[in-house]
C-alpha cells in the first residue's frame, strides 16, 4: 500500500498522532509526503502590483527571495513530518518527501495518479463542523482523487 499524506504546514503533532493511531504505517510500503507550493498568491501578487502600482515588476532580487523563502518553509514542513512519522516506528526508507509547484488540488491528484497510491490523506479543518470541515483542496481530494481518501482532523 501506498500512502500519500499531504501537507500544508499547519499539521501539528496531534495530526500525527491520530495518523498513527488510526493507520497501521507500518505496514505501508512507501509514504509520500507531498507539499504543494501554490503559484496563485504570486500570480496574484503580480496582478495587484501591475493595477495599483507603477507597473513595475516584481524584481529578480525579489522573485528570488520570494522563492527561498517558499522553499524554506516547503522543507521545514516535510522535515517536521518526517520526524513525526519516525517518532511512531516508522522506518525512514519508506518515507519519500516530493515538494512541487502549482495548484495544490491538481498536483496532489496528478501525483497520486502518477505514483498509484492506495490512500491520500488529508488535514480537515479543526473546529469546523459540518461542510466547512474541509478546504478547497481537501473537498477536492475527497471527490476526485483516484482511490481512497481519508480526512484527519
Amino acid at each position: 500500500m501506498k500512502v500519500l499524506i499531504a501537507l500544508k504546514g499547519n499539521e501539528g503533532a496531534v495530526f500525527f498522532r491520530r495518523l498513527a493511531a488510526l493507520l497501521p504505517l507500518t505496514r505501508a510500503e512507501a509514504i509520500l509526503l507531498v507539499h504543494v507550493i501554490d503559484v496563485t498568491p504570486r500570480a496574484d501578487l503580480e496582478r495587484g502590483r501591475e493595477r495599483y502600482l507603477v507597473r513595475r515588476p516584481v524584481s529578480p532580487e525579489q522573485t528570488a527571495e520570494l522563492a527561498g523563502a517558499e522553499e524554506a518553509h516547503a522543507e521545514a514542513v516535510l522535515q517536521f513530518a518526517r520526524q513525526q512519522l519516525a517518532a511512531s516506528g516508522l522506518p525512514d526508507e519508506r518515507i519519500h518527501e516530493v515538494t512541487a509547484r502549482g495548484k495544490p488540488k491538481e498536483e496532489l491528484r496528478r501525483l497520486a495518479e502518477e505514483e498509484r497510491v492506495s490512500l491520500i490523506v488529508v488535514h480537515g479543518r479543526p473546529g469546523k463542523p459540518g461542510p466547512h470541515s474541509l478546504g478547497k483542496t481537501a473537498r477536492f481530494l475527497v471527490d476526485h482523487c483516484p482511490e481512497a481518501a481519508m480526512v484527519i482532523r
